[in-house]
């Protein structure tokens, strides 16, 4: 049975094949009655997103990506900390070691540049330390059928456990922070998370670092046993690398401008420009503008496999901004998610146009200081996707 094909059923089915490996957790026992069922969870359950510290000093319980003796972590083989770079030009060599996992996804079926799509977990770190500029690593384990469908009964179960309901729209887990990250029920999502995200399952990761108002995202697959910088995708070819230079006052909600490089083959630079609609909302270049962004949102149309970085980190500031300047971004491309699903993202009001946000799903840091979830259209779009797979008979 493919990735693409896994409904409940296959999930269930191989879950019994896939249990005596599944981790044993020191929490409460579910209740039996009815029992935990992949098609139940909801987007907030398979897009996680941790409750972020609420005065910058990070508390013990996240899983750290250096983690220090009595913490714990993913696994990450030495050879790919070995090419992992500072991630922050502000605090050379000591922002690597505030990583914290803040965000997980789940996709039984992500796309792949050829061949057929493949089970992925992925984990976001950041450097949650207020005082900091965005920045953040992107890990992404390799999954085979077996072990997907374990991780979605362990989640299923997990979900089960929480002190309250997680139904509706993607946001911080309600689970998470009703309980606290030093709760059994946050322990529990760290055990589940430690055992399936393994040094053998990491096949890449994708770093966003910042040094002096420009942030550069790479990414680095594994080849044998090293860890290789690799051209990014949707850019010519030899391009190891790409950056946003920020070029207006940090954290400005009026000012999109700045400078993209290289630019995205599927360009919406237009839209991050101080005087992008001075023209008017409705001019040629606008509106291509704004169909690249819809496409880019769109997880029918584009992927991480044929996606720049840029794109992906960029688009849903351009789209808030020009949007809330009367373009029109309600027409007949946009993605129309499945029945019964909201990807409706109630963005703070920090975010509505905030060019010096690049974090897609995870913690913006406003003026340094006030850490605010952000979570993008497409990741509530791909979210939906992986709902509708994991709902199919």
């Amino acid at each position: 049975m493919s990735a693409r094909a896994l409904g409940t059923a296959g999930i269930l089915a191989s879950a019994v094949l896939a249990a005596c490996g599944a981790p044993d957790v020191d929490a409460p026992k579910p209740d039996p009655s009815p029992p935990a069922m992949p098609g139940d969870l909801s987007p907030s359950d398979i897009s996680i997103l941790w409750p972020a510290p609420e005065n910058g000093e990070l508390p013990p319980g996240y899983l750290k990506i250096y983690p220090a003796a009595g913490e714990r972590g993913p696994g990450i083989p030495s050879a790919a900390r070995d090419v992992m770079p500072d991630l922050h030009a502000d605090l050379p060599g000591g922002a690597n070691t505030t990583l914290a996992v803040i965000a997980a996804r789940v996709d039984p079926c992500a796309p792949r540049a050829s061949g057929p799509c493949v089970p992925e977990l992925r984990l976001s770190a950041e450097t949650l330390v207020v005082g900091l500029d965005d920045a953040a690593l992107h890990l992404i384990y390799e999954l085979d059928e077996a072990q997907l469908a374990a991780l979605i009964s362990d989640l299923a179960t997990w979900r089960t456990h929480a002190p309250v309901s997680t139904s509706g729209r993607l946001r911080v887990h309600p689970g998470l922070a009703a309980a606290g990250i030093g709760s059994a029920f946050a322990e529990e999502l760290h055990d589940i998370i430690v055992h399936h995200a393994t040094e053998a399952s990491l096949v890449s990761f994708t770093v966003n670092h910042f040094a002096f108002d420009n942030w550069s995202f790479a990414r680095f697959v594994r080849k044998g046993a090293a860890f290789e910088k690799v051209d990014l995708p949707g850019l010519p070819a030899g391009t190891l690398s790409q950056s946003w230079l920020r070029q207006a006052q940090q954290d400005d909600l009026d000012d999109p401008n700045g400078t993209l490089t290289p630019a995205p083959a599927k360009n919406f630079s237009a839209l991050l420009k101080t005087d992008a609609l001075s023209a008017g909302t409705s001019t040629p270049e606008v509106l291509a503008a704004r169909d690249a962004v819809l496409e880019n949102e769109h997880p029918e149309k584009t992927s991480s496999a044929t996606n720049d970085c840029g794109s992906c980190h960029l688009a849903d500031a351009a789209h808030r901004w020009a949007e809330k300047r009367g373009v029109l971004f309600d027409t007949p491309e946009k993605y129309q998610p499945p029945a019964g699903i909201d990807v409706t993202v109630e963005a703070p009001p920090e975010l509505m146009g905030n060019a010096s946000n690049t974090i897609a799903f995870g913690y913006h840091r406003v003026r340094h200081e006030k850490l605010v979830p952000s979570i993008s259209a497409r990741v509530a779009a791909e979210t939906a996707e992986v709902l509708k797979r994991l709902r199919e008979p």
